[in-house]
Order: C-alpha cells, then sequence, then structure tokens
C-alpha cells in the first residue's frame, strides 16, 4: 500500500500478461472452503434439513472458512505482488 509507484496505471502494467494466472490461482484458493461447506449446505441448510440449529452451526462453520480463505487469498495477494511486481518494487 505504502509502495513508491503504488498506482493503478503500475500494477496493471505489472499484472499484464499474468492475468489468467492470478484468477486460477485465486479459483484454486476457494476450492477447499467448497469443499468444506457445500456438503455441509446440502445436509443442514437443504429445505429438509436438520432446520434451525442445523443453520447456527453452518453459519458458524461458514464464518470460519470464510476467514481462513481470506487469510489465503492475501498471502496469495502478498506472493503474486513479489512475484510480479517489476514497476512497484522498482
Amino acid at each position: 500500500v505504502d509502495a513508491r509507484g503504488a498506482e493503478w496505471r503500475n500494477a496493471m502494467a505489472d499484472t499484464k500478461g499474468h492475468s489468467w494466472r492470478v484468477l486460477f490461482v485465486m479459483i484454486l484458493a476457494t476450492i477447499p472452503s467448497l469443499i468444506v461447506t457445500m456438503p455441509l449446505y446440502f445436509t443442514l441448510a437443504w429445505p429438509d434439513g436438520p432446520g434451525f440449529s442445523g443453520g447456527i452451526f453452518l453459519g458458524a462453520v461458514q464464518s470460519v472458512v470464510s476467514v481462513l480463505t481470506l487469510c489465503a487469498f492475501a498471502a496469495i495477494a502478498s506472493r503474486l505482488f513479489a512475484a510480479f511486481a517489476n514497476k512497484l518494487n522498482g
């Protein structure tokens, strides 16, 4: 954030040619959260599921998984910045 030259134009120039790679890495980071939450959703929150208590448990699990996924996104973004930031690091 406080890097010298941290402007939109420099960031776009640094990621030019890497857009698909960045998108693919971010999608890969969401797969573990989907593997955890989707089966729980279909068993607990489906209209014929266990009801209110299942929804509370599902909400708690989704909250924890969301925080972990957000941490993974932050770590990935910082690694991608270190790998691709030519103009921003220079």
